[in-house]
């Protein structure tokens, strides 16, 4: 059998329906001929008769029917696809208000935000960059990524991503602060610290030393805190401090040379992402973003 030329098949559907080469033609503003030689060419490529040709009618031979009734079903689902996605289109319109992380959202989710815009092209989308609880109902969101698992039983949750979490200094810290490998190595040290999404600073933290497996909780004794990444890195260029944050948020310095983690063989408690939405609301733009940001981190 060769290629199949499916606008034939379709010719061959509509012929028929329509119950004759004469109406098909008048209809198709063809000639008969042209439209008898195309069902012609279409039966020399599948092998087989469709029709039993007369003057006044056609008729169907037992394949033909098969034929007919599989091509009819496949020409109808083909249009209900097609108008779902016009209808799609339709309701892909808008306003969409999200809230993002900063340096989370920055990192992963802004460059990507060009190629939204481009696949949604009358969806009017508002990002808000923040590190808090959310209420989206009461706070006017469609949709938001949280750096905590929501507390508001209307939402739907899907957990996104989970970020290491790593302490950080400059080589230059090291040389005028010496070596540090142990918590005893950071006596006496400065830190800071970011801020939890109530916008308390986090005094405590959970280290695991990988190799013992002992747990410690360490009292960060902070000077300073702040919710945003970029602004951590100038107190880390100071060279005067040690930093406390996700790993995500310093590995391209870390790869460059121009910071180092330290403390390499403890874990910290992880920083996890959520993507919130609201819980019974079926609305086509939050499921479009939501499917957009979920494919940026396949599981």
């Amino acid at each position: 059998m060769g290629d199949l030329a499916y606008d034939d098949l379709i010719l061959f559907s509509k012929v028929v329906n329509w119950g004759s080469f004469s109406a098909a033609a008048k209809i198709l503003h063809l000639s008969q001929s042209t439209i008898s030689r195309r069902i012609t060419t279409l039966e020399q490529k599948l092998g087989v008769l469709l029709l039993k040709r007369n003057t006044q009618r056609i008729e169907l031979t037992e394949i033909g029917t098969l034929i007919y009734e599989r091509s009819l079903a496949r020409h109808q689902e083909f249009e209900q696809e097609i108008q779902a996605i016009l209808k799609a289109k339709s309701i892909l319109r808008g306003s969409l208000k999200v809230s993002l992380p900063l340096s989370f959202g920055e990192e992963f989710i802004s460059p990507q935000i060009p190629n939204f815009i481009k696949a949604y092209p009358e969806i009017n989308l508002t990002l808000i960059y923040q590190n808090r609880e959310l209420d989206l109902l009461r706070d006017g969101f469609d949709i938001a990524i949280v750096n905590h698992l929501p507390r508001f039983p209307d939402q739907k949750v899907k957990l996104l991503f989970t970020a290491e979490i790593g302490a950080y200094c400059t080589p230059e810290y090291i040389k005028r602060h010496g070596k540090i490998d142990t918590l005893e190595d950071l006596s006496g040290q400065s830190y800071f610290i970011g801020i939890d999404y109530s916008g308390k600073a986090i005094h405590n933290v959970e280290v695991i030393n990988t190799k013992t497996g002992k747990s410690t909780i360490f009292e960060v004794p902070i000077r300073y805190t702040t919710n945003q990444a970029e602004q951590s890195k100038y107190m880390l260029y100071s060279h005067e401090v040690i930093g406390i944050g996700c790993a995500f948020a310093y590995e391209k310095e870390v790869k460059e040379g121009r910071l180092i983690r330290v403390l390499t063989d403890y874990q910290m408690d992880p920083t996890k992402f959520y993507l919130t939405r609201h819980k019974d609301e079926e609305n086509a733009k939050v499921a479009v973003f939501s499917n957009f940001v979920q494919n940026l981190f396949p599981e």
